[in-house]
């Protein structure tokens, strides 16, 4: 039980660290860069609840396939989960330099990014590799 706080804090943490980083790197666009910024990923945040929706699908007709088999659906759908995340950021970036965002808010938009994907991939390994291969003392 202790490892899910553990995860749950470093989850958090890496989230609100993540949010300063690009609260830090917004501001130091112009009032012009952060118009095409705004203009640009409009319809790209409003466009990306798609996906979601499919992987939430997706979750419920593997539950209802593959019942009593919790690990291979957790399993699968961390795996798509991961490949949306990692799409969805490769896409971003793209769009980013498309849009001809500073280099150094790109930058700073990665390292967000990163330190946003190391919270996840630690909570995810307190809550679900640790129960499994006891990498923390359990008392």
């Amino acid at each position: 039980m202790q490892s899910i706080y553990i995860g749950s804090i470093i989850f958090f943490s890496g989230m609100i660290v993540s949010r300063f980083i690009a609260r830090a790197a917004l501001v130091k666009l112009t009032d012009g860069e952060k118009r095409t910024l705004i203009d640009g990923m409009s319809l790209v945040r409003t466009i990306q609840i798609v996906p979601v929706i499919v992987l939430f699908c997706i979750l419920v007709v593997f539950m209802k396939l593959f019942a009593g088999r919790t690990a291979l659906v957790a399993g699968i759908f961390i795996a798509l989960v991961s490949a949306y995340y990692i799409a969805y950021n490769i896409f971003v970036y793209r769009r980013l330099t498309a849009m001809k965002m500073p280099p150094h808010y790109r930058r700073m938009h990665v390292v967000s990014v990163v330190v946003n994907a190391v919270g996840i991939i630690i909570f995810l390994t307190f809550i679900i590799i640790d129960p499994v291969l006891h990498l923390m003392p359990h008392p």
